[in-house]
């Protein structure tokens, strides 16, 4: 029994050391700002971005819950504020429709957090609407959550 537990033990002291190398070399990737991100980080964290907004991940409450702090905040389009819950209660009520999300720009604002901005289009009834956005990404427990989103409604923007 001594053994089994020795066993998990070191197991894992070793997995709490491989991810905090791992979150090392994120931070040191980010440290030096946007020129310097690594563009695997980069592909990443907008793919992260593009499966927030996937019809099948904002219909489902553990997804969502999976990558959102459990302090997020946001200032939706529509001028409403939502945290994290709210998100959850309202994203799976979507219609469903396809967002269309191009001209990604990824910034480090520290060791841990990373800024992206977009533009965004989706088609709602008989008109498009366009929005740009801004997401705060932060790095923690091992893994990147989005912790803000603003989503500002503009008239027109030229997608990509």
């Amino acid at each position: 029994m001594a053994t089994n537990c020795a066993i998990a033990k070191e197991a894992i002291t070793s997995y709490t050391v491989i991810k905090l190398y791992c979150h090392r070399i994120a931070v040191s990737i980010l440290r030096d700002g946007h020129e310097s991100m690594n563009s695997t980080l980069e592909q990443h964290l907008i793919a992260l971005e593009k499966r927030l907004l996937k019809p099948e991940i904002r219909a489902s409450a553990k997804e969502l819950a999976d990558l959102l702090t459990d302090d997020f905040l946001e200032f939706g389009r529509s001028g409403r504020i939502y945290n994290k819950q709210a998100i959850i209660d309202a994203l799976p009520l979507e219609t469903g429709e396809q967002i269309i999300a191009e001209g990604f720009q990824i910034k480090s604002l520290g060791t841990d957090v990373a800024l992206i901005t977009y533009r965004s289009m989706r088609q709602n009834k008989d008109e498009p609407r366009h929005t740009l956005r801004s997401s705060l990404w932060r790095f923690e427990e091992g893994r990147w959550q989005i912790t803000f989103h603003q989503g500002t409604a503009v008239e027109f923007t030229i997608l990509d």
